[in-house]
């Protein structure tokens, strides 16, 4: 049975008598075509971490644990610099055109839980 995906993204900022609201284009991003099995718990080591997304997927949410302290680095090559994401907080990466393999560079082992939109 197919299943659909939809990743909404919206933020709401206030204080000091004001409030605002914004919902960037392409929100929400759908996939009628998404992938099953939800939340993944994944076990990562010290070092790159290669993850493969599974067929049909067009994005993933990357899960730390809020207390993680641990620096973490997604990239899409191994000599890539990469790109720094926050170590306790999750992360929408959508994919190109076609879902490639994608390195996760974490600082210290840590599981971390991936939702493939």
């Amino acid at each position: 049975m197919a299943k659909t995906s939809t990743t909404t993204i919206a933020v709401t900022v206030s204080g000091d008598g004001e409030t605002a609201s914004y919902a960037p284009p392409g929100t929400p991003m759908s996939n009628t075509a998404a992938p099953n099995g939800g939340t993944v718990r994944t076990a990562l080591t010290a070092g790159d971490n290669t993850v493969t997304p599974p067929t049909g997927a067009i994005g993933v949410v990357i899960s730390p644990s809020t207390s993680s302290a641990n620096a973490k680095t997604l990239k899409v090559a191994g000599g890539d610099t990469g790109l720094p994401i926050r170590p306790n907080a999750p992360t929408l990466y959508a994919f190109p055109d076609a879902a490639a393999a994608f390195i996760i560079n974490v600082a210290a082992d840590e599981v971390l839980n991936l939702h493939w939109v």
